[in-house]
């Protein structure tokens, strides 16, 4: 059965041995190995894999560039700059973010350039790695990308543009208006970054998109968006949603006011898995939740994967609000740990 294993990475000298290689293959297992190189052999992983960036196979190219960028090595500088130009899309995508990690004049430049690039992926990413670059990021350079043809380079740039500063909110708050949900999304989210609170329907948008949605839900709660109850709630009420974002999105509800929260904290401290449950405790207590007081005790008896500390923490915050907690702090108070001396000196504290 040896051949349905993969095949084991090659060591470091094979790795500059096959820079190369006939196969292909062999040269992105090379390009991935270089990526890691040993003390004091780093020249050598550069040279390596500056040579394999001009490989005629886009897939040894695209590794390469890979590599360059966990380096983080300024002599591949000169490459990269170039590969933004390069034949295949994600050579240049790669090239451009692999930019945005060295500081120099030189990338500032070339990245620049690059927002004006015909290619809508080195557009993309270039407004990202050119703030990331630049200490004081231009607004002039930036704005015309929220205008763009290409929905993903404008989502982007909003997006970037919450490093530009106060200076772009006139410009974040028409992209709020824009007609694609994403540019919206992230024009709001940059607003609530700026310190600004965003227009409620703009922010609609980041419920749709996996990458935004915990900052959105927070933005809902911290600026009381009541309009976005119901986006909230469809969340912490989801079934699919990983438990730590249900968690939070039922947080979110109840600081609200929004009783939808209670049986969705429920739904997460009695779920089958527990990464979750312990957001979910520190949520009870932060927020004083006493019809789920009888799901913590509970948990005291079985933890099921809960951290004793933080329901140490929550039940003590629970017991002036209701008594049952004292039972959970009782067993708890057994423990010969850190949670059973916390959960002793809450009911001395009590007393």
């Amino acid at each position: 059965m040896a051949w349905l294993l993969p095949p084991l990475p090659p060591t470091f000298e094979a790795a500059l041995r096959d820079v190369r290689a006939h196969k292909p293959e062999a040269r992105v297992a090379a390009a991935e190995r270089l990526a890691d190189p040993e003390t004091s052999r780093e020249h050598e992983a550069v040279q390596g894999l500056l040579a394999l960036a001009d490989d005629l196979d886009p897939r040894v190219r695209a590794t390469a560039m890979r590599a360059l960028h966990e380096l983080g090595d300024e002599r591949a500088l000169p490459c990269l700059v170039r590969k933004v130009d390069d034949a295949d899309p994600l050579v240049r995508e790669l090239a451009v973010v692999a930019l945005g990690d060295l500081p120099s004049p030189e990338a500032s430049r070339s990245l620049r350039l690059a927002l004006r690039s015909r290619y809508p992926e080195v557009r993309f990413q270039a407004a990202l790695s050119y703030v990331q670059v630049c200490e004081q990021p231009e607004l002039p350079a930036l704005a015309p990308l929220l205008r763009d043809a290409d929905a993903k380079v404008r989502a982007n740039t909003a997006r970037a543009l919450a490093n530009v500063g106060a200076a772009a909110a006139p410009e974040l708050r028409r992209a709020q208006g824009d007609a694609d949900g994403a540019v919206r999304a992230e024009a709001a989210l940059a607003l609530l970054r700026l310190g600004e609170t965003p227009d409620p329907d703009a922010l609609r948008g980041a419920f749709d998109d996996p990458e935004l949605l915990s900052e959105a839900i927070d933005a809902v709660a911290a600026l009381q968006l009541r309009p976005l109850r119901d986006e909230v709630a469809r969340v912490a009420q989801s079934v699919l949603k990983p438990l730590p974002l249900k968690a939070a999105a039922a947080r979110a509800l109840l600081r609200l006011g929004d009783t939808r929260g209670i049986p969705a904290l429920r739904s997460v401290l009695r779920a089958f898995r527990n990464d979750g449950r312990s957001h979910a405790v520190e949520v009870v207590g932060e927020l004083g939740v006493r019809e789920l007081t009888p799901e913590l005790v509970r948990l005291s008896r079985w933890l099921r994967g809960t951290d004793p500390e933080a329901l140490v923490a929550a039940l003590a915050a629970l017991l002036p609000l209701d008594a049952r907690a004292r039972e959970g702090l009782d067993r708890l108070a057994r423990r010969d740990d850190a949670a059973g001396a916390q959960a002793r000196a809450a009911l001395v504290r009590a007393r």
